[in-house]
């Protein structure tokens, strides 16, 4: 049922491209982008914002950076993990057609946090653990395409779908209750945890951004 419900929102986003529209007198406009969808992000929120700035008619870059409050030393943490920071920084360029825009993006996040009760391989021996600390690398590329168009003279919404790679870095220091041949559940999001080094997996996208124009139109 779920592979059915994500086509559903690709083809939605596919045919909402067909009536979109080539964004008019935006050169040397900025606008100002947030992401509502971070804030629903499954292991803590996210705020993140950036913007977007238009060389002329059909080219832009946008930049954005995403981080929760554990960067500023505030108790984030959510189910087993805590002391959570999470910071992302995206950078795209975006080419904007007749009825859409096509645009190359650039990432990078990183995430530390302690974690209760879990275990990891190192490559020779599964390590269990009470309390550890984890440390989460990951960067990557994306194609991706969108449209935006206004819903006001100055508020404007921007949906996407994205599809790409992305290279992983974890490293895990058990800090109490070590032990040796443990072994548990593999829950999805965790099991990017449970294993020490890099790894390589493909990236998919969906999501949708608010913009404000800044400036006279």
């Amino acid at each position: 049922m779920k592979k059915y419900h994500l086509l559903l929102v690709l083809l939605s986003l596919l045919m909402g491209s067909a009536f979109g529209q080539k964004n008019q007198d935006l050169a040397k406009h900025v606008l100002i982008k947030v992401s509502p969808m971070a804030l629903a992000e499954l292991e803590t929120v996210v705020f993140q914002a950036g913007a977007e700035y238009f060389f002329n008619d059909s080219l832009s870059w946008q930049g954005e950076i995403g981080l929760n409050a554990g960067v500023f030393g505030a108790n984030a943490g959510r189910d087993q993990n805590q002391d959570f920071s999470f910071i992302r920084f995206r950078t795209e360029v975006k080419w904007y057609l007749n009825r859409s825009y096509l645009a190359a993006e650039v990432f990078a996040l990183v995430k530390d946090f302690d974690r209760s009760t879990d275990f990891f391989s190192n490559g020779q021996e599964s390590i269990g653990y009470t309390l550890g600390n984890i440390n989460f690398f990951s960067t990557g590329a994306m194609a991706k395409i969108g449209t935006q168009k206004f819903i006001s003279k100055r508020v404007l919404f921007d949906k996407y779908i994205g599809l790409g790679f992305r290279v992983n870095h974890n490293e895990v220091t058990p800090l109490e209750g070590i032990t040796t041949g443990a072994d548990g559940p593999s829950p999805f999001l965790t099991d990017q945890y449970r294993y020490e080094g890099w790894s390589f997996s493909p990236n998919l996208t969906i999501g949708f951004k608010i913009g404000i124009l800044t400036g006279k139109r």
